[in-house]
């Protein structure tokens, strides 16, 4: 014991004119683009991701991913109301791909919101997982980072909006063991 802190106290000593100089940098300051932010948007909780998590939930392993991307970007609380408000109109016209379970109780799902830009345009990506697997799964991980599973089934799903022509570009369900993704497997409303 008394050799490894003459040791330590050693090192220290010896080091000290290099740290000086070396000093590690300060941790960047916090940004929109690298906090999370959890908000409530009338009865749906959800999660704006930091760019490099946002980033990753762009790839979903069995649903199919957005194409085309140029850069991610870095949706505001605005962005998502705009997106949420639009939603019931959209599973309303497509209720036999959302089952009577889903139409009306959209509140049952967490949201995971991310974004990025496609020829000059803003598009917002929104992961859905049930919030029952969230609470059971994911409770401690649901905000930093992608959450759901490969094969989950079309209880699954994952919305793009387009920001500037308000208007949802599609829904993609994901796919399960047998490679059904549900009564539709995607909508594209436009």
């Amino acid at each position: 014991m008394a050799v490894a802190s003459r040791l330590r106290t050693g090192l220290a000593l010896a080091t000290a004119p290099w740290l000086a100089c070396h000093a590690p940098p300060s941790p960047a300051p916090a940004t929109p683009e690298n906090v999370v932010q959890i908000l409530r948007t009338g009865d749906a909780i959800g999660v704006i991701l930091p760019v490099a998590a946002g980033s990753a939930l762009l790839s979903p392993c069995t649903r199919v991913r957005p194409q085309g991307i140029d850069a991610p970007w870095h949706p505001s609380a605005r962005d998502v109301e705009r997106f949420e408000a639009a939603l019931p109109e959209l599973v309303q016209h497509h209720k036999q791909c959302f089952g009577e379970d889903r139409s009306d109780n959209l509140r049952r799902y967490r949201r995971q919101y991310t974004g990025f830009w496609r020829g000059g345009e803003r598009h917002l990506y929104v992961n859905f997982v049930p919030t029952r697997v969230v609470a059971r799964e994911f409770a401690d991980s649901w905000f930093l980072g992608p959450v759901g599973y490969c094969d989950g089934g079309h209880t699954y799903f994952g919305a793009e909006f387009n920001l500037e022509a308000g208007a949802f570009v599609a829904v993609e369900f994901d796919h399960d063991f047998s490679g059904s993704n549900g009564p539709c497997g995607s909508i594209r409303p436009g």
